[in-house]
């Protein structure tokens, strides 16, 4: 398999598990190599060296402008390669190549995105269940804590390029402020129906692999549905 790594991510061990860290990589066919701008479609694979959970193979997307790279939902594509047994390595690679076989499908998805023109109301809806979900979040489960996002901040674009309201672009608009941070929140702790405290604060970049992965596919879940609808 003629394969590139185009980066790698580690995370730092829990103490229990210090000569081990979880790991994502991300890697693509050569022909994509010299491809400088707009996308590539990319494979991320998802690994623990202790050896615990399974190897996850899935799809991802890099987005040249902003160095973005998002991961589809495991709806799209997801393979899970348990460590026990045999010929590990050899089912790995088995992954990996089934998983190449979705490029052309996976950039056929970005054209479609990029041909779906949202309105107004559209992206409102989109950035209010995006930022639900990120409140949620931040609320850690407690009952007693409410968290609410600064809106102007979630749809505020970073570059001019983002300025525009197709749904590939609005999609990596909302990923980029979720895994990035830089957008500011109220959080209240009540007590009863009082509020006992009121702090502000910025989110920050999200650096544990298993929560950027999750709220990745979650930006990318919920852009996806307006696709369906389209």
């Amino acid at each position: 398999m003629d394969f590139v790594v185009t980066d790698i991510q580690t995370v730092r061990a829990k103490k229990k598990n210090k000569p081990f860290a979880k790991h994502i990589v991300r890697i693509t066919h050569s022909k994509y190599v010299n491809r400088l701008e707009g996308e590539r479609p990319e494979i991320v694979l998802e690994n623990n060296s202790a050896g615990i959970g399974s190897f996850k193979v899935r799809l991802g997307i890099f987005r040249f402008i902003c160095s973005n790279g998002m991961i589809l939902g495991d709806a799209f594509f997801c393979k899970s390669v348990v460590h026990r047994g045999k010929n590990f390595y050899e089912r790995v690679f088995d992954a990996v190549a089934e998983a190449s076989e979705h490029f052309e499908r996976v950039e056929r998805t970005i054209e479609r995105l990029k041909s779906v023109e949202l309105t107004k109301d559209q992206i409102m809806v989109l950035r209010r269940r995006i930022m639900t979900q990120l409140e949620v979040a931040l609320e850690k489960g407690k009952e007693d804590v409410e968290v609410r996002l600064n809106p102007n901040d979630m749809a505020r674009p970073k570059r001019y390029e983002d300025m525009k309201n197709d749904a590939w672009t609005v999609i990596n608009k909302f990923q980029e402020k979720v895994l990035r941070g830089g957008v500011r929140y109220v959080k209240e702790t009540f007590e009863g129906e009082k509020i006992k405290e009121r702090k502000f604060n910025t989110t920050r970049a999200v650096k544990a692999i298993d929560k950027q992965i999750k709220l990745n596919q979650m930006v990318m879940n919920l852009g996806m549905e307006f696709l369906q609808a389209a």
